[in-house]
């Protein structure tokens, strides 16, 4: 089962991507971005992100009450613009496949 979801973002902004099944738990999701076809994965256990490429911009957290694991990204950049995947840790089952486009600012 996975959900398609377009996010659009102003560079210098923040943005989070909230990923919302009742079968996740706080230690058990894993985010999955891609960029240019490279496939790194976005590591967050205990709400912790683990690939020190991501920190300290990247910032992830679970809430309880919504069963969801929430995924911020601060001081958003135009390199950011990618597919996010939020997976459950022991499974490649994709819950949710985020496309972020991050729109620049033209100064003239």
């Amino acid at each position: 089962m996975s959900a398609d979801t377009d996010v659009v973002a102003l560079a210098g902004s923040a943005v989070t991507l909230n990923c919302s099944n009742r079968d996740i738990y706080h230690s058990g999701t894993r985010w999955h971005y891609t960029n240019y076809g490279h496939k790194t994965p976005v590591c967050v256990y205990n709400g912790r992100v683990i690939n020190a490429d991501f920190r300290p911009r990247y910032g992830a957290r679970f809430d309880s009450t919504t069963s969801s694991s929430l995924l911020t990204i601060s001081d958003v950049r135009l390199n950011d613009a990618g597919t996010f995947r939020c997976t459950r840790l022991h499974s490649s089952s994709t819950i949710t496949i985020f496309s972020l486009n991050v729109l620049g600012i033209h100064v003239q």
